[in-house]
C-alpha cells in the first residue's frame, strides 16, 4: 500500500511541476517577444491580450489537473487508512 500512495504523490508533484514550467515558459516567451518584435503599439497590446489568455488557460487547466490528482491521492490515503484499521 505504501508504494501505491507514494507513486501517486510523485505523479502529482511531476504534473504540477510540468504546468508551472509551462506557465513560466509562456510568460518568458511573452516578455522576449515584446522586447524583440518590432511592431506598433496596437499590435503589441493585441499580443499581450492573447498571451494573457493563453497563460490564464494554462493556469486553469493545470490547477484542475493538480486538484484532481490531490483528490485521488486523498482518496487513496483514506482507503489505505481504512485497510490498516480493519487489519488491526
Amino acid at each position: 500500500m505504501e508504494n501505491r500512495a507514494g507513486a501517486a504523490g510523485a505523479a502529482g508533484a511531476g504534473m504540477g511541476g510540468f504546468f508551472m514550467g509551462m506557465l513560466w515558459g509562456v510568460m518568458i516567451g511573452g516578455v522576449v517577444a515584446l522586447l524583440l518584435a518590432p511592431q506598433t503599439g496596437n499590435q503589441t497590446r493585441e499580443m499581450v491580450r492573447n498571451r494573457w489568455g493563453q497563460m490564464r488557460d494554462v493556469f486553469r487547466s493545470g490547477s484542475r489537473d493538480i486538484s484532481r490528482t490531490a483528490e485521488k491521492t486523498a482518496e487513496q490515503m483514506r482507503q489505505g487508512a481504512q485497510e490498516m484499521r480493519e487489519s488491526m
